[in-house]
């Protein structure tokens, strides 16, 4: 019987975490066609051991090693690399610590009577506000302080993905993808600008969401009390900043790519309703969003921006960026190209949609990341003129960097 290649990649994943009788079941593969494949594909060894074990052993190492493997163990035996992230980081935005406040800062920050104010539950609710708010109320409100805020949450960004990529990866990819993670230029507005915090914020809860997630679907003994933190903190990521709510498709992706979506469905469903009433509180501040913009801005709201041009052009942007991060800055107010750079545009888009296209097909780790790249774009690709044309948040971990001023960021 031949496979076809997502059973083959399934197979080899699903070893790691199922016993035989699983495997063969979830794929509707005879147990015997499996073991043929894994006695072509493994060590003898390893062949043997699966080919032997006895019902509830794999499931009963994953429930008393894994919870440890994650918040202690796996981190004891790593210390060295967290410190090393750490030390990067510090080196890296060292200079930026003391800078003045700039932009936004000055009346967001430095001038905002409301972060004294904690009764203020709009605020309170708009921006999660409350590392800010305990500063001003010990007086510590020089630009260092609350810049030291954002290094943090980047900090514990930073580390969440080394835990995470180790879990669903090879661990030399997930220390080369971590490091780049923590010192590439790109992060920099979102760390060094202090009215950024909302974004560095919300890419810590929501890994921090995503990482209980995991352990839930890979632990039965804690799967609901794993799963109720999950929901904690990606509630706490929404009350960041709105551009959360596109983050919620990330957990039924993770299924598609490397779980049972038809088994595990039922998982994220509290986390569905959470996103929708952010949806409808979010939508419900849209009219006053708009006038705003057009009181305070002088924005032209009226229209949408063309999705064709749009979306090739800030995806290839964005991606550029990463590969080439030259001419960073707060604001860029013209971008203009003709026919022959926008079909250059397309062209990047159109790969970088052959490839997802082709991770699905052969590799779902390659599908899983790149989708999650576009996903974490998606707030800020609507065609409808309330933020930024072309607003660079390269990662859902905390990047803003905007390039054509249309409006003013959300």
């Amino acid at each position: 019987m031949a496979l076809t290649s997502n059973q083959k990649y399934s197979i080899k994943k699903k070893v790691k975490t199922l016993e035989l009788k699983e495997i063969a079941s979830d794929l509707n593969l005879p147990e015997k066609v499996v073991l043929e494949y894994l006695k072509k594909h493994l060590p003898n060894k390893k062949y043997e051991k699966i080919a032997k074990q006895k019902p509830g052993s794999v499931k009963k190492n994953l429930e008393n090693n894994l919870f440890d493997f994650t918040l202690k163990t796996f981190i004891l035996n790593h210390i060295n690399y967290f410190v090393s992230f750490f030390v990067l980081i510090f080196i890296v935005y060292l200079n930026s610590l003391d800078n003045a406040f700039v932009s936004d800062d000055i009346l967001g920050t430095q001038q905002n009577q409301a972060l004294l104010d904690l009764s203020n539950l709009r605020y309170l609710a708009s921006w999660g506000f409350l590392p800010h708010f305990f500063l001003a109320k010990l007086g510590l409100t020089a630009p260092a302080y609350f810049r030291a805020v954002n290094i943090i949450f980047h900090f514990g960004s930073t580390c969440l993905i080394f835990i995470i990529l180790s879990m669903i990866g090879r661990k030399k990819i997930a220390l080369f993808a971590t490091i780049i993670f923590a010192i590439h230029p790109i992060l920099t507005e979102a760390i060094s600008w202090i009215s950024a915090r909302p974004y560095s914020e919300y890419g810590f809860f929501f890994l921090l969401s995503f990482l209980y997630y995991l352990l839930s679907t890979r632990s039965d003994k804690k799967n609901k009390r794993l799963l109720i933190i999950s929901g904690m903190f990606f509630f706490i990521a929404l009350v960041s900043s709105e551009k959360a709510v596109s983050l919620f498709a990330i957990f039924p992706l993770y299924e598609l790519a490397f779980g049972n979506l038809k088994k595990k469905w039922k998982n994220f469903l509290p986390l569905f309703f959470i996103t929708l009433i952010f949806i409808a509180i979010y939508l419900g501040g849209f009219g006053q969003r708009v006038s705003d913009l057009g009181t305070q801005y002088y924005s032209e709201t009226q229209g949408i921006y063309n999705p064709l041009i749009q979306i090739p052009v800030a995806t290839s942007s964005y991606l550029g960026l990463i590969f080439w991060p030259q001419g960073l800055t707060l604001y860029h107010t013209e971008m203009s190209f003709g026919t022959g750079i926008y079909l250059l545009y397309l062209l990047v888009f159109l790969f970088f949609c052959g490839l997802i296209f082709y991770g699905w097909k052969k590799n779902r780790f390659l599908f899983f990341w790149l989708s999650f790249f576009f996903i974490s774009l998606t707030p800020t690709l609507t065609p409808l003129k309330i933020s930024w044309m072309l607003c660079v948040y390269a990662t859902p971990f905390g990047c803003d960097v905007k390039v054509i001023s249309q409006a003013p960021a959300a």
